[in-house]
């Protein structure tokens, strides 16, 4: 058995119902990760919020996502992704309540912050389900499938989440969401018997294994135990860089400024912005693809990693460029395109790399402990390109071109440094840390 799988169930049914259950929660998680760049920069400043409230604002998801990750992966290893899925679905819906009846600050936050502590344990779960249901082999494939999806959430949540806000407003297109997400949740909760997942813990029981029990000291000392793993393991701690900087800088542009930045730019109508930033999360579901039908043995997983990682910063150094330059926006829009395919191809690699390096039966313990880290990105990068930002807030309060130009260069300049841990990823046919 690979490091990092699961002994597959066996049954007279494949899981494929369950596991695309697990996917469309998914999609939620990036839809409503992706909908603050929709919905906060407009209402920061109808409001009158600064750009850095705005990014603070949006990061809560990301505070909350990054503190309960940890915790998520394990309750997915103790509960089953099915069962955590379902009952985070409820505290997301929630969340997302809040978010559609809010009228201040505080009624946002509190959205963001339950949505994100609802959906933080659903890739962790997604993951270790599909490492348990299908084969190792097929592992980045369903990697891909399981982005693809996601990030379908994404482009859903920009220009046909705009369209229908503008339509039937902010409270009612929420309230169709909670409904969405309630019904998600159900169906989860109905088909929880089915969790590979959980037949590995009886299995294991019947063997006679023994039982962590799930209680606050086991909890700490299994997290830490993850912890120390990824930070004493050289090529999960690349992995951790690589990912936390890429993927913070993709959620800056992506999930937050993205739609105000290209009218900064371009001075053009909320709905056009709305679909040249589209382009970023079309292309990560491109690069999803890409990522699961290439290079998929572990054999030639590093060539993936650093391929692809080399090709999103030179991406991003064109984004910037076209941005900074006004050139047409056909190209800056191919620039959007480009650094969300190449993100996208290389999250589904860094996955399977994790996965790879990962002790059998503790992928979602330390795939929790390391999906903290892509969440930090994302708060460092909103928080502190809204703090840039605002610095160069017009007298009318509006975003300038200037001000975008210097919080981007910003971003480019750490996802240009962060390549330099590419030296530190080597082959993935056995685990570094030892067996």
């Amino acid at each position: 058995m690979q490091p990092g799988t699961l002994p597959r169930r066996s049954t007279s049914r494949p899981l494929y119902m369950e596991y695309m259950l697990l996917v469309a929660a998914f999609f939620f998680s990036f839809f409503y990760r992706v909908s603050a760049s929709v919905i906060l920069p407009q209402l920061g400043q109808e409001w009158g919020l600064s750009p850095s409230s705005v990014g603070f604002v949006s990061s809560l998801y990301f505070y909350a996502y990054a503190l309960s990750q940890p915790i998520g992966g394990l309750l997915n290893d103790t509960f089953g992704p099915m069962l955590v899925a379902a009952v985070g679905l409820g505290v997301a819906a929630l969340g997302a309540l809040s978010l559609g009846m809010a009228q201040s600050v505080i009624g946002l936050a509190a959205g963001r912050m339950l949505t994100g502590i609802g959906l933080t344990s659903i890739l962790s779960g997604t993951v270790a389900f599909q490492a348990a249901a299908f084969p190792p082999d097929r592992y980045a494939f369903f990697s891909g499938v399981t982005y693809f999806v996601g990030n379908l959430g994404a482009v859903v949540s920009v220009a046909p989440l705009g369209s229908a806000l503008e339509r039937w407003g902010r409270s009612s297109v929420f309230a169709g969401l909670v409904v969405l997400t309630l019904a998600l949740g159900a169906a989860l909760m109905a088909r929880r018997g089915r969790d590979p997942v959980v037949a590995r813990r009886r299995t294991d029981a019947s063997r006679g294994a023994e039982r962590v029990p799930m209680n606050a000291a086991s909890v700490f000392r299994q997290l830490a135990s993850a912890i120390r793993l990824v930070a004493t393991t050289p090529q999960l701690a690349a992995i951790v860089v690589l990912w936390m900087v890429s993927y913070g800088a993709l959620m800056t542009v992506q999930g937050l400024w993205g739609v105000q930045w290209c009218q900064a730019t371009y001075h053009t109508s909320a709905t056009s912005a709305r679909l040249w930033a589209t382009m970023v999360s079309v292309g990560v579901m491109a690069g999803n693809v890409t990522g699961s039908l290439v290079a998929a043995p572990a054999s030639r997983r590093r060539q993936a990693i650093v391929t692809s990682s080399l090709t999103c910063a030179a991406a991003w150094a064109m984004l910037w460029t076209g941005m900074l330059l006004r050139l047409p926006i056909w190209l800056t829009g191919l620039g959007c395109f480009l650094v969300g395919a190449s993100s996208g191809t290389c999250f589904v690699h860094l996955t399977a790399g994790v996965n790879n390096l990962a002790p059998a039966g503790k992928g979602g313990a330390v795939f929790g402990a390391i999906n903290m880290m892509p969440s930090l990105g994302v708060i460092v990068g909103q928080w502190g390109t809204g703090i840039v930002l605002d610095a160069g807030v017009g007298a009318d309060g509006a975003y300038t071109h200037a001000s975008f130009a210097l919080a981007f260069g910003a971003v480019l300049a750490v996802v240009l440094a962060s390549q330099l841990a590419l030296a530190r990823i080597k082959g993935f046919d056995a685990p570094s840390h030892g067996r």
